[in-house]
């Protein structure tokens, strides 16, 4: 019975795979459109692109146009009196102002976000590297899983045969009752570990699903992994060059170092032409 219900599971996995194969490339490409984490990190990047725009804005010219407008009424007591009478008054006003010195701060401004830029896009590339790995985890897990499964599976079975053998040996007086008994025991082990493979492989789905924004299909395997340096000097220095979160801390240092140069221009006098 047992053996039928382990055919039965497979079966059913088997009929829920869609009938295409997904490959390692197909799943990165559905989890770069789906993923939250990289939609918050697009968007910090173009705030960080806003700001850039907004800090150039600062050398261009200011227009500033104000108005006002009323009603009078005059009246004298003399005989003879000008300008008196009810009458409309209006005035209007424009004034243009381009910044022709600031003490560095429109400078510093721009500098900074531009820093801001460059630590956008190495949160970004950060998160997709944490992606990545996250997804290729997920996908290999899944294959090794479903793997299992197939192994516990035909373990089972080849453990149901024993344990026939071993009944009719028993019956007809080649076996012990205890051969019978550790048959029994091998298979209870098998079916045992054959429950765990298949709950080890709900959560590996379960994670590929979460990481992918879809559910796993047939999965093909995964290619060959990429080269790496042959010395540990040389992964130390590369991770030292392109990490991209030390990248981020230290576009971070300059959008900082900015910072303070524009509030030291502050304190400097500012020229502007009106």
């Amino acid at each position: 019975m047992l053996r039928k219900s382990v055919l039965v599971s497979l079966s059913a996995l088997i009929l829920a795979l869609p009938g295409h194969s997904e490959t390692l490339q197909d799943a990165l490409a559905t989890a770069f459109q789906t993923n939250p984490s990289l939609d918050v990190q697009r968007v910090e990047l173009g705030i960080a692109r806003e700001q850039l725009n907004q800090a150039r804005g600062a050398r261009a010219p200011t227009v500033d146009l104000s108005a006002s407008g009323g009603y009078e009424s005059l009246d004298s007591n003399q005989p003879i009196a000008f300008n008196v009478g009810d009458r409309p008054i209006a005035s209007a006003q424009l004034q243009a102002t381009l910044p022709l010195y600031t003490g560095g701060r429109i400078s510093a401004g721009i500098d900074r976000a531009q820093a801001g830029i460059q630590a956008a896009n190495a949160q970004f590339d950060g998160a997709a590297q944490d992606l990545v790995l996250s997804v290729v985890t997920a996908y290999v897990d899944v294959i090794r899983d479903r793997e299992a499964i197939s192994i516990r599976a035909n373990s089972v079975a080849l453990l149901e045969e024993q344990l026939r053998a071993a009944t009719d040996r028993f019956e007809v007086g080649f076996a012990t009752r205890t051969d019978v008994k550790q048959a029994e025991a091998r298979l209870q082990g098998a079916k045992a570990s054959f429950s765990g493979a298949e709950a080890q492989l709900e959560a590996s789905l379960s994670v590929f699903e979460v990481f992918v924004g879809a559910a796993a299909g047939a999965l093909e395997p995964v290619p060959d992994a990429p080269d790496i340096p042959d010395a540990y000097e040389a992964a130390l220095q590369s991770a030292l060059a392109g990490n991209p979160d030390l990248i981020a801390l230290r576009q971070a240092e300059k959008a900082a170092e900015q910072a303070v140069r524009s509030a030291k221009g502050e304190s400097k006098p500012s020229l502007s032409l009106v």
